[in-house]
């Protein structure tokens, strides 16, 4: 089974850290989604998914499927 991972005042200093670096890179991926990595950044933890514009997050660990 898959963790439902809470939205937690925490999350918005690694959401705002991660979207400023992408956007200097020019690799924003857009806010949602920044977000999601955000909250899974913040918990130590990995994301399933089979959107490719992920990968542009460091240490973000990808389950493609």
């Amino acid at each position: 089974m898959f963790q439902v991972l809470e939205l937690e005042e925490s999350v918005y200093e690694v959401f705002a850290s991660l979207s400023a670096n992408l956007l200097s890179r020019g690799k924003a991926i857009g806010a949602f989604d920044e977000l999601i990595a955000a909250i899974t950044l913040l918990h130590g933890e990995r994301i399933v998914t089979r959107d490719s514009h992920f990968k542009e997050v460091p240490e973000l660990e990808i389950i493609s499927y």
